[in-house]
């Protein structure tokens, strides 16, 4: 009887690891399914992440160029506003010039008006003129 028991007992025993040999089978099965999926998932966003990375690549290339771009204009109009600038003061140095010839020549008017028996002729003028002229 007691042969028996023990018989029963580990055939017990035997279906017990059995059923636990299934159970651990199916979760290591599960565990791969798993597992499988997570990897493509991983894929995936290593895949997106490239992409991008790409796009952000290409972005700050864009900007680089566009940076360049605006660098480039900045310094053209700096180089055309120091000519400008030179030619302004070219400008007001020739019409400081010009003022006072016009001046002299007032004076001149006015004194020729002045004086009875002095009167400016036209060549005078001329003359005073051309003088003006080749100050430019």
């Amino acid at each position: 009887l007691k042969v028996a028991e023990m018989a029963g007992e580990m055939r017990g025993l035997v279906e017990d690891a059995a059923a636990a040999r299934l159970q651990a089978r199916e979760a290591e099965a599960r565990a791969e399914r798993v597992e499988a999926l997570l990897r493509s998932e991983m894929l995936q966003v290593e895949e997106l992440l490239e992409e991008e990375v790409a796009r952000a690549d290409t972005a700050a290339a864009a900007l680089r160029r566009e940076h360049e771009t605006m660098r480039g204009e900045r310094d053209r109009a700096l180089a055309q506003n120091r000519n400008l600038s030179s030619e302004n003061v070219k400008l007001q140095a020739g019409a400081t010039l010009l003022a006072q010839e016009l001046e002299q020549l007032a004076a001149s008017v006015s004194r020729s008006i002045d004086s009875p028996g002095r009167h400016l002729v036209s060549g005078d003028i001329h003359a005073s003129a051309m003088h003006t002229s080749r100050a430019y």
